[in-house]
């Protein structure tokens, strides 16, 4: 028996055959997996092997591409993939076409899956062309780049399952402190990214069919703003993030704290105090975490998770990892939390991760 005629008739082990419909439970298509953003890979061979590791039971896959509003021109990727062998199909075509600022899916595939099931899959790109082409596609930074990973993987799970959808900056997409988690988790960090952009704009169209593949929304944004204007400036274009988020989604909100944001590091850097240096920015950063902290209240006094409120709540990740001593500042004492002072490092980034682990147990 093949590993897809397993998968499909949901033999785990010793169990018996299943077929993915007889779970009357399993009704509500969500994100099963974790998966991030790809956009800015380097160009590679055109054929890529990967897998995913399922955290949930589904039954049926379904995947979905983003095509990023950075692509050069109207250039749109053309890929053919595959499941465990089995072609996906866009529309009955095994062709998907992939445009620039536009998300698609594939059609459903019916496969039983389990927690902790390794899914293979293999994708070829077909345009652009070989790697630095005329054809090909490239970032905002003028580098060539690929699309070796969906975007999204969805089956059908419980409605009580939970999944996340991370929008965020070049921090959101080191990872680290988002995914693993022990939810499945879309990873939508995307470099030099601010409040000030709607949500369309930033995943490309249809960005509403992927937040809510997820059960709650975590924004991230914030980070590079800073430095950027006032503290009134950055209450106004949080705010209209929120609102556009909440137009895109009915999922619930939830904005972080921006982490600290140094100007420089110098000698033993964020291992030390001495080593760091605090921009002149850093009392309105602190001015508006307070803010955040307090529910981010509007001008009538509403504040997150109130009636009125895009917000549904605050996470406080700036506490993990900032000096309870020395505000702006990582907290030396721990470690070298802060990398080059504004990505935090791996060690940063576990900290972070306790409080995103620690926020899920209150869902």
């Amino acid at each position: 028996m093949s590993l897809l005629s397993l998968l499909a008739a949901g033999v785990r082990g010793g169990s018996l055959p299943r077929d993915p419909a007889e779970n009357p439970a399993l009704t509500t298509w969500r994100q099963i997996a974790h998966t991030e953003q790809g956009h800015n890979a380097p160009r590679g061979p055109n054929t890529w092997t990967a897998k995913i590791q399922s955290v949930v039971e589904a039954s049926g896959v379904r995947m979905g591409w983003s095509g990023f509003g950075g692509q050069s021109g109207a250039v749109a990727w053309s890929l053919r993939a595959n499941v465990e062998g089995t072609p996906l199909m866009m529309n009955g075509s095994d062709l998907i076409v992939v445009p620039a600022n536009t998300i698609v899916w594939t059609d459903d595939i019916p496969l039983a899956i389990q927690p902790g099931q390794q899914i293979h899959f293999t994708v070829e790109a077909l345009q652009p062309g070989p790697p630095n082409g005329v054809s090909d596609v490239l970032n905002q930074y003028g580098s060539a780049i690929s699309m070796p990973w969906p975007i999204a993987v969805l089956g059908k799970t419980t409605t009580t399952e939970k999944a996340l959808l991370g929008t965020g900056d070049s921090i959101m997409t080191q990872a680290a402190w988002f995914s693993p988690l022990p939810v499945p988790t879309i990873n939508l960090g995307v470099p030099v990214t601010r409040w000030t952009t709607t949500a369309n704009a930033r995943y490309g169209g249809q960005a509403s069919a992927l937040m809510n593949a997820a059960s709650h929304v975590v924004i991230q944004f914030g980070v590079n703003d800073i430095g950027g204007g006032d503290l009134t400036s950055l209450k106004t274009s949080a705010r209209s993030c929120w609102d556009s988020h909440a137009a895109a989604t009915s999922r619930p909100l939830y904005q972080t704290t921006p982490t600290p944001k140094l100007s420089g590091t110098t000698g033993d850097g964020c291992a030390s105090s001495a080593g760091q240096t605090l921009g002149t920015w850093e009392p309105v950063r602190q001015n508006l975490n307070a803010w955040l902290r307090d529910g981010a209240p509007d001008a009538g006094g509403i504040r997150a998770g109130e009636p009125g409120h895009p917000l549904t709540g605050i996470i406080d990740l700036a506490v993990a990892v900032e000096s309870p001593t020395e505000p702006g500042k990582w907290d030396w004492t721990k470690g070298n939390l802060g990398g080059d002072g504004v990505h935090p490092s791996d060690l940063g980034q576990s900290y972070m991760r306790q409080v995103m682990n620690d926020w899920l147990l209150t869902l």
